[in-house]
């Protein structure tokens, strides 16, 4: 970065919560790899966790009762805890109830304060060849393929290493909760924020909660409504005040986005949920994938969309748009309306 920051990054960067690193090894037999317990995992959380907001978990112990039974009590706190998913190939949905179970599977689309994240690949289309996956178990992926790390000091100097692994992952979705935290959002909010400002792809829409992978950027610009055209680079938005262009040419702050259900058809909570009454909204496949604020959970509901829709982003250089020409609407949060208010 070239000068010095101002505004908004000029405080994030003067009032980053204190990191606290620890790591729990315990040593084996002469050449054999280093150990870990389950009962030592628990005594690290049960010395840090009255002390933290947010805890970065990567880990290989056995799953047991009281360390799952110490990660909720954490989450009962408000707490968050940020997971890596594990690096077995692993589809988690498909894990039996009787078997051993990763501490990521607290996680799911009613966990408020437990996140689970995958490893995506390079390009940032597909979860990594490592990566554990799960529709209902992994909340969103981040880059973990290739990651530019610390590694050990060599002659009193860091040596960068590059590394791979949803370990990787789950620090730049920390580091986005952190930010977000210290920006006063309200702190129920902060996981549906990271969620709903996911990069959709299809290579994660049936391996994980969100379909996307993390975009920093734009989960801490919430102060405007989001559009993500078809045509757009990867990774870049359109941001300002959205409205709906009526034939007439009035423009109209709202809009259902929904075809009206054909006779018989089954109507879904998507065509009940107006366009500022979501949390996001994915258009694909002549559908639209839609995330109502209503139902307190993360979960799309698809509808037939209307490609007729005329769309205006005031106070940016985008001309107007139809629907069709849409990827994805990140409406401004309903709470930072009522903030404004």
């Amino acid at each position: 970065m070239i000068g010095k920051p101002e505004g908004p990054l000029s405080y994030m960067l003067g009032n980053l919560s204190k990191l606290v690193f620890i790591k729990v090894t315990s040593h084996g037999a002469h050449s054999q790899p280093p150990t870990i317990s389950t009962d030592v995992v628990r005594r690290a959380l049960e010395h840090i966790y009255k002390d933290v907001e947010i805890i970065n978990f990567s880990h290989k112990a056995p799953f047991s009762e009281s360390l799952k039974e110490k990660l909720v009590s954490i989450a009962q706190q408000d707490k968050f805890v940020v997971s890596a998913a594990g690096n077995d190939n692993d589809n988690m949905d498909e894990y039996s109830a009787d078997e051993p179970q990763l501490s990521a599977m607290l996680s799911g689309d009613v966990q408020k304060f437990f996140i689970t994240v995958g490893a995506a690949n390079q390009e940032l289309t597909a979860p990594a060849s490592f990566s554990n996956t799960g529709s209902r178990m992994v909340d969103l992926f981040a880059a973990g393929t290739c990651i530019e790390s610390l590694g050990d000091a060599q002659d009193d100097k860091r040596k960068y290493v590059f590394s791979s692994g949803t370990s990787q992952a789950a620090p730049l979705v920390t580091f986005t909760l952190t930010l977000l935290h210290q920006m006063m959002m309200p702190r129920k909010e902060l996981k549906f924020r990271i969620l709903d400002t996911v990069d959709y792809e299809p290579g994660f829409a049936d391996v994980s909660i969100s379909g996307g992978v993390l975009n920093i950027p734009k989960a801490l610009d919430f102060f405007d409504d989001i559009v993500v055209l078809n045509k757009a680079p990867k990774g870049t938005y359109a941001r300002g005040r959205l409205v709906m262009v009526t034939p007439d040419k009035m423009e109209h702050p709202d809009a259902y986005l929904c075809m009206s259900p054909k006779q018989n058809a089954v109507k879904t909570l998507a065509h009940n949920t107006l366009m500022r009454s979501s949390r996001r909204v994915v258009i694909v496949d002549g559908v639209a994938k839609i995330v109502p604020e209503a139902n307190k959970t993360f979960k799309y509901h698809d509808c037939p969309y209307n490609p007729d829709i005329k769309l205006r982003l005031k106070n940016s250089n985008l001309p107007d748009i139809y629907l069709s020409e849409v990827k994805e609407i990140i409406p401004r949060p309903n709470w930072w309306l009522r903030a404004e208010q």
